[in-house]
């Protein structure tokens, strides 16, 4: 016959087991609740017509030189297209840093983003982020803007697509 000190052990053992799995349970929801939540995030700003705006007038900027941009663009003579374009570039380079650090999956900001946007836009402000890097000195500037575009680039190759764009309205120069 089984003591009933067993049957108390087991009980207790089976209860340390439920109460593991159950705190696992709440702990994986959780992050995901949290995962969730940035990338609705990061969507309402997507989503704001202000910065859809400014992404269009930031794609349709004009310059072929970094010496052209600096005439046009710099902070110093045009202060509201500086603005615009350091919030998208600071907006990327931070979505680019949360991929890196596995707190949000590539494939849910790839298709939160729609899949070209920040392929676009690095293709077109490479030039200058690069010149930019090098004049200050600053290696490390919007280096995880580039990293979204490079992996978004590489969804592209993997699904079979072409490995830029398609840029019918001639916005970016590859």
């Amino acid at each position: 016959m089984v003591e009933l000190s067993v049957i108390r052990d087991l009980v207790a053992i089976f209860g340390v087991i439920g109460g593991f799995s159950y705190y696992v349970m709440v702990v994986r929801n959780a992050s995901r609740a949290r995962k969730t939540q940035l990338l609705l995030q990061l969507r309402q700003t997507l989503m704001n017509i202000e910065f859809q705006r400014s992404a269009i007038d930031l794609i349709d900027s004009d310059f072929t030189t970094f010496d052209e941009f600096l005439e046009k663009y710099d902070s110093t003579v045009n202060p509201d297209n500086y603005a615009h374009r350091a919030r998208l570039w600071q907006y990327f380079d931070g979505i680019g840093y949360l991929l890196h650090e596995n707190l949000i999956d590539l494939d849910s900001v790839y298709h939160l983003i729609g899949g070209i946007q920040p392929e676009m836009h690095w293709l077109k402000w490479k030039p200058i982020i690069e010149e930019n890097r090098k004049r200050y000195d600053n290696p490390d500037q919007f280096i995880w803007f580039e990293y979204l575009a490079n992996e978004f680039k590489k969804i592209r190759v993997k699904r079979n697509l072409s490995e830029y764009p398609t840029d019918v309205d001639g916005w970016i120069k590859t």
